[in-house]
């Protein structure tokens, strides 16, 4: 796995690198925040099927949130500009903010910066 490497946020195209294979992804303008904070969800789904579909998928899933609230890049510089442990959610990297919450005690899986 990647572990966070060679993630970064871009301000234009323009900036990519030449000549090196690499994935990009269209950022997200105004996105949905709970309590402020961007996140992402990870669902487990498994495919037995597809004709006919079918899908289960796993009771539980995963959250993980970004460790410094959320600003809109629109209301003031780009989101190359940003600090990146507020526009990614990404484990590796917020796991090296100051900010960073571990979640110590599986019972309580709705704290911290990734919940169960």
């Amino acid at each position: 796995s990647s572990q966070g490497r060679g993630i970064s946020l871009l301000g234009s195209s323009a900036k990519l690198p030449v000549g090196e294979d690499c994935v990009v992804s269209r950022y997200v303008a105004r996105p949905l925040l709970i309590d402020g904070d961007k996140f992402d969800l990870r669902l487990y789904v498994a495919v037995s099927s597809f004709e006919p579909l079918r899908a289960y998928v796993f009771e539980e899933g995963l959250c993980r949130f970004s460790t410094a609230r959320y600003s809109d890049p629109a209301d003031g510089g780009s989101a190359a500009d940003a600090d990146v442990f507020a526009h990614l959610t990404n484990y590796s990297i917020n796991k090296r903010s100051s900010h960073f919450v571990p979640n110590a005690d599986a019972a309580d899986d709705g704290f911290g910066s990734k919940w169960s």
